[in-house]
């Protein structure tokens, strides 16, 4: 339902706020529009009033006048917030009895969360401030309900990640501290409990300068002795109850907000990575290089592609990695570690940061069983050089029963390769064929994208990894993507090629024109970008400053989109009364945002001496 600029809003929020009660149009007044209202304040204000009366009462008098004031008439239920009280506390009652029922209620209840209270609303306006804040630790209050239920049910292990994430947002919250430390120490890491209570302690100190709570230093003293009352509460056959997919992926925490960047343009693109997509999920696998110097949009395109990608096939499995500017050449095979990592599991990292949906998260999770089968049958070798079997083994034990089998596989091989002695690291052609059995494994239960970006970056290993899974495509539902940037290839690597280049030649001759070649940017295309991306929000912004913003970000998709939110951010741009963004004065293009400069000053980096002065001498003169 569209409701204007953020004054109209922040009237209906304020009526919802004191819903079935009448609010005065004074009160709603200086609520608006503070201590100095305009003279027209109340003739807007019955403005937006008569508008909201329109978009509301399609199904009633929800909405109406009362003398000096209105009134928003609806049934306590068809309100989130009091929805969400009422319900923490018959969950709270619950526990007691059914803490089984009691999670259940709390995860419904907590996916009723959606973000910040009112949003950016709740800054200016008294009240939406006061229900603001009473709606955050009402939230707080319910997460820690949710981790108890959890400790009820023998499932501490699989609160710790949410509980680090919590103590992160909440430092001084002693309760989240001591539950974690309690997590630790029932998961067999009474080390990193201890750790925890100095963590805590560290920063009482430091930022507040206070100790601990008592409770604290007394829970501290007992993970110390060993105290048999912090013992994990068992079930009748002396076994922990059996522990599901991990909390993480429950809906007992709310889910971080997917990030979602402006993306416009580039459907051709987008419609030639579909077109190799359709052919690999018939089973003829192939790979695909998007090229284009840095900020051509690589990374972005990429990421549009899997997330429509995975909108229009549910059974798809999209994994990958990123080669390291600084790290990768000397770290062998991390993309195809982190990787290896995704597809088994380890993937809680990426959905707390919001790069991956709840949905693409629990696909990675099922796959687990069938991939270490698959290790144990077909990449024994795998363990301990790709993918750690320690960790390997802890996410197949928290899989529960499903993955009973796939664990006693997993400890068997270990065990023998403990008796065998440290063998010897296995061969380069070993460790391929191994990985492509892995990889084949997998596409056999879901199809596989595999995305290896900023391959310019990739050790020697990693190249040669790619083009063995280049050559190992036909047949299989896998689609294999590279990202990489042609002048750093062109380069080379101390005077040798790079061993990209002859990776490049083959698949040229093997399989003909599977490039999406991002620098191939008309004039014309360039503008049509600035243009789709100045208008995904509502603008009066003249045609000077489009023309600006193209000619100073040369149209390439990373320069124009950090150029526009920086002039924003430093005020340049601003949002007017019905919430489009106008120019506020003056446009300052002379600095430039971090990222932007970090892409010019490596640019520059890769020119000759000569070049490098000279450009100095042209910049300092003007030129």
């Amino acid at each position: 339902m569209a409701l204007g600029g953020p004054k109209k809003r922040a009237v209906l929020a304020t009526v919802v706020v004191h819903a079935n009660t009448v609010v005065s149009a004074d009160r709603l007044i200086d609520e608006i529009w503070g201590e100095d209202p305009p003279a027209s304040a109340r003739r807007t204000l019955h403005s937006y009033v008569s508008s909201l009366r329109k978009a509301l009462n399609i199904h009633g008098e929800i909405l109406s006048g009362r003398q000096g004031g209105y009134l928003l008439d609806v049934d306590a239920s068809a309100i989130d917030a009091e929805r969400f009280s009422r319900n923490i506390e018959l969950a709270r009652t619950l526990r007691s009895s059914d803490s089984v029922e009691a999670l259940r209620l709390l995860n419904e209840t907590l996916a009723l969360w959606r973000g910040p209270p009112f949003g950016s609303l709740a800054g200016d306006i008294p009240s939406l401030q006061i229900e603001s804040t009473r709606l955050e630790e009402l939230r707080l209050v319910a997460l820690e309900l949710q981790i108890d239920c959890e400790f009820d049910l023998g499932r501490e292990g699989m609160a710790i990640g949410n509980l680090e994430r919590l103590v992160l947002e909440h430092p001084y919250r002693e309760g989240l501290w001591h539950r974690l430390m309690v997590a630790l120490y029932r998961s067999g890491r009474q080390g990193e409990a201890l750790a925890a209570f100095q963590r805590i302690r560290r920063i009482l100190i430091e930022e507040l300068g206070i100790e601990p709570s008592r409770r604290l230093t007394q829970l501290e003293d007992q993970i110390l002795l060993h105290d048999p009352a912090l013992d994990a509460v068992l079930d009748a056959s002396g076994d922990c109850y059996e522990i599901r997919p991990p909390a993480f992926l429950s809906d007992a925490l709310p889910r971080p907000e997917l990030i979602h960047r402006v993306f416009v343009e580039r459907e051709n693109e987008l419609a030639r990575l579909d077109d190799f997509l359709n052919q690999a999920l018939k089973g003829d696998g192939s790979p695909v290089f998007v090229t284009g110097e840095a900020g051509t949009g690589k990374t972005a395109l990429v990421t549009e592609f899997i997330s429509r990608a995975q909108q229009a096939h549910s059974e798809l499995v999209v994994v990958g990695g990123t080669c390291e500017a600084l790290t990768g050449i000397g770290d062998p095979y991390l993309p195809f570690r982190e990787t290896m990592s995704l597809l088994t599991g380890d993937c809680e990292r990426r959905w707390a940061a919001g790069t991956i949906s709840r949905d693409q998260a629990l696909r990675l999770w099922g796959l687990l069983p069938t991939v270490v089968q698959a290790i144990c049958d077909s990449g024994p070798t795998l363990l301990n050089s790709i993918i750690s079997g320690r960790d390997l083994a802890c996410r197949t034990r928290a899989f529960g029963a499903d993955g009973a089998q796939a664990l006693a596989r997993l400890e068997a091989l270990s065990s023998v390769r403990v008796q065998q002695g440290s063998p010897s690291p296995p061969g380069q052609n070993q460790t391929f064929a191994e990985y492509a059995a892995v990889l084949d494994a997998a596409a056999s239960h879901h199809p596989l994208v595999v995305v290896i970006e900023d391959l310019h970056w990739a050790d020697t290993s990693s190249v040669q990894l790619f083009s063995y899974l280049s050559r190992h495509l036909d047949g299989r539902r896998i689609l294999l993507i590279g990202t990489s940037r042609p002048e750093d290839v062109a380069q080379g690597r101390g005077g040798t090629p790079h061993p990209l280049t002859a990776v490049l030649t083959d698949i040229k001759q093997r399989l003909g024109d599977t490039f999406v070649d991002l620098d191939r940017i008309e004039a014309n295309e360039g503008r049509s970008f600035v243009d789709a991306l100045v208008d995904t929000e509502p603008n009066d912004l003249r045609e000077s400053f489009r023309e600006q913003l193209t000619e100073h970000s040369g149209g390439r998709a990373l320069f124009a989109v950090e150029l526009l939110g920086h002039v924003r951010a430093q005020g340049d741009l601003g949002k007017d009364e019905e919430g489009r963004w106008v120019e506020k004065g003056i446009i300052s293009w002379q600095t430039l945002p971090a990222r932007v400069e970090g892409v010019i000053e490596r640019l520059i980096a890769r020119l000759d001496p000569e070049l490098r002065d000279a450009l100095l001498v042209a910049a300092v003169e003007g030129v």
